[in-house]
């Protein structure tokens, strides 16, 4: 039989023993949790900071691509429908107009010069007699029944009076009357309602030296 102090002896190297290695083993334990969460952590916070710089990232991308609309002035294109046309040029009664391709003009020397384009025609003469006193001839002639509206206008930027006269009974369209007086010369220029070269034809008549 052990002595026993020497029992003692082996109780407290014993417990020594557990205790040191139960220490060892619950320090290693909590020493390797400390590590796993300060990784944790500093994983979340790097995921934290890469995730801000994305949105700022992202946030300045559309700041700096943001399309800009700029108002653009759109410029009408307009073609002269008398760009393919003739000129006819008259050097005794100092005019010349434009008129269709298709067209001849036929002079006719009668009581006064006439130039005729087919639906339009021009008349010349040279006169002393002012424009009211030959539009007021003019209306004074128009056979019974016909009516008229009279109407002030230019031809060639002169002073113009304009009659549009109307055939009793017919199914003819209105006749246009243009009259004007320049540097001792009178012109007429007749043509109808229904002639839809007409405004552009008067638009080409030029009074020439």
């Amino acid at each position: 039989m052990k002595p026993v102090w020497m029992i003692v002896i082996s109780v407290v190297i014993t417990a020594g023993v557990i205790g040191g290695g139960t220490y060892y083993l619950v320090n290693s334990k909590a020493t390797k949790d400390k590590d796993n969460l300060q990784s944790q952590i500093t994983d979340l916070n790097k995921k934290v900071a890469d995730a801000e710089q994305s949105l700022a990232t992202a946030q300045s991308a559309t700041a700096t691509t943001t399309p800009t609309t700029t108002p653009t002035t759109s410029t009408a294109t307009t073609t002269d429908p008398t760009a393919e046309w003739k000129t006819y040029t008259n050097a005794t009664y100092k005019f010349s107009v434009k008129y269709p391709s298709s067209a001849t003009p036929k002079e006719i020397n009668a009581a006064s010069f006439t130039v005729d384009f087919g639906s339009e025609s021009i008349s010349a003469f040279s006169s002393t007699e002012s424009l009211t006193t030959w539009v007021s001839g003019a209306i004074t002639d128009l056979p019974t029944g016909y009516t008229y509206t009279k109407a002030s206008t230019t031809l060639d930027g002169v002073a113009a009076t304009k009659l549009t006269v109307t055939k009793p009974n017919s199914s003819d369209a209105p006749a246009i009357w243009i009259f004007s007086v320049n540097s001792g010369k009178h012109y007429e220029v007749m043509s109808d309602t229904s002639d839809t070269n007409f405004s552009n034809f008067i638009a080409t008549f030029k009074f020439t030296k």
